[in-house]
């Protein structure tokens, strides 16, 4: 049976005595623009919202730089995470990423988070075989038709479920974690029981408001995580101290919920990854996030400090701006 756990690290850095980081924690890399879903929770799903952002498909010669550019890194990089606003295995180059990835030596950890409906037998061989170490499967729902309700497609569960059942059996050394949210269960230990034996976590989420400007249903108040911890509102958003987000394109954001890149860093086709992450730009945002000078940035209207922030810089925020300071002023 698989562990219920949200798959969080619970060995984390203490990212206040850390910042500003060398190196990115994790990269959050969109292989896709498109998704074969149009989930009414996300900018992809809605025709307007989609008019709003670029919409690609990563090119193997776009995902070869990126690999070249994390080579200026002085570390590992510790998570290498294959996710965007579309779905990653829409891209037919998935497996080649991976095993790419795996090679380079570059990542601690190599995950894809994805709907799961585009796997095959095939693809899902590729991708063990690639070394993939971790995929997270987002399921929108455990019935049919509040899965199309939300998701706006028609898909046989019971199929899905015997595709997720042979992935289990070849997994090896892939971790398979399944997940799906308050709206898209209405028992936790029904879906446990359902989908825990062919999975090695399981969880259910609070589905939140993950996005500015664009409106996910979600209750109010709501948090993603159960843990304690978490439940408590920060000041500080932490993502940009520790993530970079690549778009299929090459765009480089500080976020992963700037869906429509008004915070946009660089692009790796003009610009080394390494030079976006130390750069003006990027240190800019940081001290306006640790001042709380949020006036005028997409941040203002998100609400991701209060909703799915696992770590707290609070305490930190003026010895971090110092560091900050020193580092620009060389």
């Amino acid at each position: 049976m698989a562990e219920i756990s949200n798959m969080l690290n619970k060995n984390r850095m203490n990212l206040g005595e850390k910042a500003p980081l060398a190196t990115p924690l994790v990269i959050q890399l969109e292989t896709s623009g498109y998704c074969n879903l149009e989930c009414s929770f996300c900018p992809c799903g809605d025709k307007e919202a989609r008019k709003l952002f670029p919409q690609d498909i990563m090119s193997l010669e776009t995902f070869r730089l990126f690999i070249d550019q994390c080579k200026e890194f002085p570390d590992k990089i510790k998570v290498l995470r294959f996710i965007g606003i579309g779905e990653p295995l829409v891209n037919t180059n998935i497996a080649l990423f991976v095993k790419m990835a795996k090679e380079s030596g570059l990542f601690e950890r190599v995950e894809i988070t994805t709907n799961g409906l585009l796997i095959t037998d095939e693809l899902a061989i590729e991708l063990v075989n690639a070394g993939l170490d971790t995929i997270l499967i987002s399921l929108e729902s455990t019935n049919e038709d509040l899965f199309y309700k939300i998701a706006n497609r028609k898909v046989d569960l019971s199929a899905f479920k015997e595709q997720l059942k042979r992935f289990y059996s070849i997994r090896k050394n892939t971790k398979i974690y399944i997940k799906t949210t308050n709206m898209g269960t209405e028992s936790e230990e029904e879906f446990y029981s359902e989908y825990g034996e062919f999975c090695d976590y399981i969880y259910v989420e609070s589905v939140i408001e993950n996005w500015p400007e664009f409106s996910a249903g979600a209750i109010n108040g709501a948090v993603r995580y159960k843990n304690e911890e978490y439940q408590k509102a920060k000041k500080v958003c932490i993502q940009p101290f520790k993530v970079l987000c690549l778009s299929a394109n090459g765009d480089v954001m500080p976020c992963s919920v700037d869906w429509k890149r008004v915070l946009r860093l660089g692009n790796i086709n003009t610009e080394k990854l390494a030079d976006i992450w130390n750069g003006k730009k990027r240190n800019e945002l940081l001290c306006s996030l640790l001042e709380l000078s949020k006036e005028g940035l997409l941040c203002d209207k998100c609400k991701y400090v209060t909703q799915n922030q696992p770590d707290d810089i609070d305490d930190y925020r003026e010895e971090i701006v110092k560091r900050i300071r020193k580092q620009i002023n060389g």
